[in-house]
């Protein structure tokens, strides 16, 4: 079924993305990541809903804001400070 090749996610309340699998965060990463001749563990990723999961998932050094949805302060190595309180910053 085609419904099997896609990825559905949001980044905020009324918003729905729509996307082939291999079309997201992560793999715009990996591919950067691999030209660059990095490991996963030389990069930090930042994310806050649930379109960061595929980067929460694939890179250990993670960090959700304080405001995140729970799913994604999960699978977070570490929490800090909300935008709001310039914690990316």
């Amino acid at each position: 079924s085609s419904l099997t090749t896609v990825e559905l996610t949001s980044a905020f309340a009324r918003n729905l993305e729509v996307l082939p699998r291999q079309c997201n965060k992560a793999a715009a990463l990996e591919q950067l990541r691999e030209r660059l001749q990095l490991d996963r563990c030389q990069i930090a990723v930042f994310g806050d809903d649930l379109n960061d999961r595929c980067l929460f998932e694939l890179y250990p050094c993670s960090y959700a804001v304080d405001n995140a949805r729970p799913e994604i302060k999960a699978l977070a190595s570490r929490i800090i400070p909300s935008c709001q309180k310039q914690g990316p910053a």
